[in-house]
């Protein structure tokens, strides 16, 4: 199961687990809960209730980028929605880069915590799930009114040096994980405002030469049986890489030299010409520049 799988599991499964022990604390008696808990209880839960929300706000972070908004708000509600969240694995490779793996293994982390805390909850699990007990823990305990359906009364087996630890560590996981999504986001700025320059002229250059190619497709008809060659080369390149001091000098136009052959204007000597020309399109930065339709041949 991939890191972005489990991230939506570790999602779901938590706020369940919260529900479970606030259940099991509303129904130990007074004395019972003084004598082993020393009211320190609820303040474990608080802390894994704000551990949860840290971990589901940096998740919202990292995936907003990269998912829709009504996608993203049915992983964020629905996180066993297991397909949806595994679609967004590539998009996470890229956005993360090298590292994803540092992201999977704190994940992995994550997990391990908190299927060790569920351990000690007897709560449902399906026995039809195997693949994850995290996925086999949402899927037996639905959501009904934004609360779980707790089929009997919840007892939770862990001491309290055990719980302490395990919060700890998730609240490192979770720093951890805040870390990466703020790098990522740095990272990903400064490839925004300093790497796109030259790819967004690439980008012109290439809607440009397609337009140039459909109209010569549509509207270059002739008589002729014999087959047309057709060049097309993009100049000059160092314009369209220039940064720095050299762009600020550079003018802004893309231009195109286009050749093509065709028949010679002399009727008695039947051979073939290369003819040139020089197209040059002076950019605007601000203008959203659009192909405009092919005519319709003649």
């Amino acid at each position: 199961m991939s890191g972005v799988e489990v991230a939506g599991l570790v999602l779901g499964a938590l706020p369940l687990i919260i529900q479970g022990i606030e259940s099991y604390n509303e129904g130990l008696d007074p004395i019972k809960s003084f004598m082993r808990w020393e009211r320190e209880l609820p303040q474990y839960i608080r802390k894994l209730r704000n551990q949860h929300v840290h971990y589901a706000q940096t998740i919202r972070i990292l995936f907003e980028p990269i998912t829709a908004e009504e996608e993203l708000a049915h992983m964020m509600t629905a996180p066993g929605s297991q397909e949806l969240w595994k679609s967004k694995e590539m998009a996470l490779q890229n956005k993360l880069q090298e590292s994803y793996q540092a992201y999977q293994g704190t994940i992995g982390n994550i997990e391990r915590i908190t299927k060790k805390i569920a351990s000690k909850l007897d709560l449902d699990r399906a026995t039809e799930l195997s693949r994850n007990d995290l996925e086999a823990l949402i899927a037996a305990n639905p959501k009904k009114n934004d609360k779980f359906e707790l089929r009997k009364r919840i007892r939770f087996g862990m001491n309290k040096k055990t719980i302490k630890a395990l919060l700890e560590e998730l609240d490192d996981c979770n720093k951890e994980l805040e870390r990466f999504t703020d790098k990522s986001e740095k990272i990903e700025t400064y490839r925004k405002t300093v790497k796109p320059s030259y790819a967004t002229r690439l980008q012109r250059l290439q809607g440009y030469a397609k337009t140039l190619h459909d109209s010569l497709t549509v509207c270059w008809s002739c008589s002729c049986k014999s087959s047309h060659k057709t060049s097309l080369q993009l100049e000059p390149r160092h314009s369209v890489f220039a940064t720095g001091a050299k762009k600020a000098t550079t003018p802004s136009k893309t231009s195109f030299n286009v050749s093509f052959s065709t028949v010679s204007a002399d009727k008695d000597v039947a051979h073939w010409l290369w003819q040139a020309a020089e197209i040059s399109v002076e950019d605007d930065e601000e203008e959203n520049l659009a192909p405009v339709p092919s005519p319709k041949p003649k």
